[in-house]
């Protein structure tokens, strides 16, 4: 089941466990067929586009190993 992450009210800073969870359930929505839209808030670790890098490089990382 896919579950919301809020880092805002539990990280001050960037926030590791956000992309663990972002890439969990993005994972499982790839794999329902589900389509997913995210939306990066800097306030969830002060820098948009590196999160979303983060999760980025991370997801194609777990492809090129067939963890997808």
């Amino acid at each position: 089941m896919l579950t919301r992450f809020n880092c805002f009210f539990t990280c001050k800073a960037f926030c590791p466990a956000m992309i663990e969870d972002t890439v969990k359930n993005v994972n499982e929505a790839i794999i329902d067929k589900i389509q997913m839209n995210l939306i990066i808030n800097n306030g969830a670790g002060g820098n948009a586009p590196l999160i979303a890098q983060k999760i980025a490089d991370r997801i194609h990382a777990e492809k090129q190993q067939g963890l997808l």
